[in-house]
């Protein structure tokens, strides 16, 4: 398929919505009172390029709160701390962003992960509003890769009323280990107790949908130029996407990397949630030293948005290069 093949309403889409980073409305551009509640919180944002003759879209779910100590649970708290002093972090509690990658390939319209759903945090669950910024609606989406089963990649499967599929015409693809490992009724009762609820959520999701769900090898191609990439370790069966078209790639990479500079500064340092906290800094170090050799774009889950951007070498370790950084990146 070339650029010309674009379906007519992909390319109606990006006249409707062609401001790169977009706001709700034009009321959101006149900078009201700052309020507390519901009307304080940010427009929905999108982030849109093209990838070969694919456009791909992030998608902002909002953001989460994390405790600080998670960043890094296998050094000392005071290391972590001294070290986030030097990128002007010191806070109690770390943000991370939830961007979503939507890739719209003229055929297909695919979306990476299903958000947080209104149940996580408060500051998440905003895939719809978000969605319908950058010109698309949830009846839009026929395929959803999952990465792994943390809340904020799959209570979004469900409406905010936790009842029926958020999209209703989409089919799912997910590792399928990770299938197994989050289905097993039993899960729950392995886990500590502030984890429990995340199985239960995790099943509860993932098993609505499981009529239209493939269970995948771990290197699949799940679309034409989209395929799972074997990333275990934060979960058993984590994932990355690979999208590929026109010679062009993207990695999508789920919570293999957390965080725009731990992860890369130093990616021998275990995320709170990394399952196996080993096997994720092997594969880490794995993905940051291909993406860096291959000159690959990457799109991070819990960067600032939008968290695309590319991998470079520093000293013995690597940093993040955000796409926006870089004047020579054209608007879709």
């Amino acid at each position: 398929m070339t650029a010309s093949s674009f379906s007519r309403r992909s390319l109606l889409r990006v006249a409707a919505a062609a401001p790169l980073v977009s706001v709700a409305s034009s009321a959101a551009a006149q900078a009201p009172e700052l309020q507390k509640g519901p009307q304080a919180r940010q427009a929905p944002g999108f982030y849109r390029f093209r990838l070969g003759d694919y456009l791909v879209t992030i998608v902002s779910d909002g953001q989460l709160s994390l405790p600080t100590p998670t960043l890094a649970a296998n050094v000392p708290e005071a290391t972590l701390r001294s070290y986030l002093k030097t990128i002007r972090q010191g806070a109690d509690m770390q943000r991370g962003h939830l961007n979503l990658t939507l890739i719209d390939t003229g055929e297909q319209i695919i979306l990476v992960d299903a958000g947080a759903g209104p149940d996580f945090q408060e500051s998440a669950g905003r895939i719809e509003a978000s969605l319908k910024a950058a010109g698309y609606s949830p009846e839009d989406i026929t395929l959803v890769v999952i990465t792994h089963g943390h809340p904020d990649h799959v209570w979004g499967i469900l409406d905010d009323a936790g009842e029926a599929p958020r999209f209703p015409h989409a089919e799912y693809a997910i590792n399928s280990e990770e299938w197994r490992f989050w289905t097993d009724e039993k899960l729950a009762e392995r886990l500590p107790e502030a984890r429990k609820p995340m199985a239960r959520g995790a099943r509860k999701n993932l098993t609505a949908v499981s009529a239209r769900t493939t269970r995948a090898n771990p290197d699949a191609e799940v679309a034409p130029g989209v395929r799972l990439f074997s990333a275990p370790g934060h979960t058993p069966g984590h994932s990355g996407v690979m999208v590929e078209s026109a010679s062009e790639r993207l990695l999508v990479v789920g919570d293999a990397l957390t965080h725009p500079y731990i992860s890369f500064e130093q990616p021998g340092w275990h995320f709170g949630f990394d399952m196996d906290g080993e096997k994720a800094a092997e594969t880490r170090k794995r993905i940051l030293e291909m993406a860096a050799s291959e000159d690959m774009r990457i799109a991070l889950y819990h960067a600032p948005f939008p968290g695309v951007g590319r991998v470079a070498p520093l000293n013995t370790a690597y940093r993040f290069i955000p796409e926006n950084w870089d004047w020579n990146v054209e608007p879709a």
